[in-house]
């Protein structure tokens, strides 16, 4: 799956209005994990993915104030419809799966944040 610098360059900024820089946590954009977009799409409805890009795309070209309106919106999406409500689901989902995976781009010299909550992954093997 090819994702456009484009589309990670609108993800940072819409990732770093909703998970800013807050000691002892990473901005989104400083973990570089948008660049793992792919990954997390790879496993979505083709459609679903078409629309994300696209989503993504348009985000691109608008202005700052208009993304922190747009998250404002999904944040009070209980009041403001279905629209945001999907906007809202659709989009954290994938801010937060990146945000919170273990995908942190090679100079990123600081503490995952999946790390940081100290989340872990214990398997247990099936016999």
């Amino acid at each position: 799956m090819v994702v456009t610098e484009r589309q990670i360059r609108a993800l940072n900024r819409i990732g770093n209005i909703v998970l800013p820089k807050n000691e002892p946590f990473p901005s989104f954009e400083e973990t570089g994990c948008a660049r793992y977009l792919g990954r997390v799409l790879a496993n979505a409805y083709a459609h679903d993915r078409k629309d994300m890009l696209f989503l993504l795309n348009v985000l691109a070209f608008m202005p700052g104030f208009v993304l922190k309106f747009l998250v404002r919106k999904m944040e009070a999406s209980e009041k403001s419809g279905t629209l945001f409500r999907k906007l809202n689901f659709g989009l954290k989902g994938v801010l937060y799966t990146l945000y919170y995976s273990e995908w942190v781009e090679e100079h990123y010299a600081g503490t995952a944040p999946v790390r940081i909550i100290g989340y872990k992954i214990h398997r247990v093997g099936l016999e």
